[in-house]
């Protein structure tokens, strides 16, 4: 239906039906809480900001064997970025890409995270730019 407008209509009128009616699922926020699939999120945003993979690890287990609870931190380069329980390894890890994704700034609508190269830290590359300044 949208592509019909558009062809018939063109871009700005599309936006503008797009806009009114999908308004409520464009806000980020709430797009992010309707989304479930959090590390596959966090992971492309990653890649395109600094071309690097996250990296989960089980930090830690809880509870007696018939109900464990774990707690996993995602990684990017070698800088803890989130940290999540679950009920399950994947549960947390999941839980741990969604709290990431909540704390990353987020500019014109799109998640932002610094441009590392790989190895480097946040804190590395803060260095480097207190040099070239």
């Amino acid at each position: 239906m949208l592509g019909a407008i558009y062809l018939d209509a063109g871009f700005d009128p599309s936006l503008k039906i797009i806009e009114r009616h999908f308004s409520a699922y464009l806000d980020s926020e709430k797009a992010l809480s309707l989304f479930k699939d959090y590390k596959s999120l966090l992971q492309e945003r990653v890649q395109q900001s600094c071309r690097l993979s996250p990296k989960y690890q089980v930090v830690k287990e809880s509870g007696p064997d018939h109900d464990k609870r774990f707690q996993a931190t995602v990684f990017v380069g070698k800088e803890e970025k989130g940290s999540g329980w679950g009920k399950s390894k994947k549960e947390a890890e999941q839980e741990a890409a969604k709290k990431t994704l909540e704390e990353l700034p987020i500019a014109d609508g799109r998640w932002q995270m610094a441009e590392i190269a790989p190895g480097e830290t946040l804190g590395d590359r803060e260095d480097r730019d207190d040099l070239d300044s």
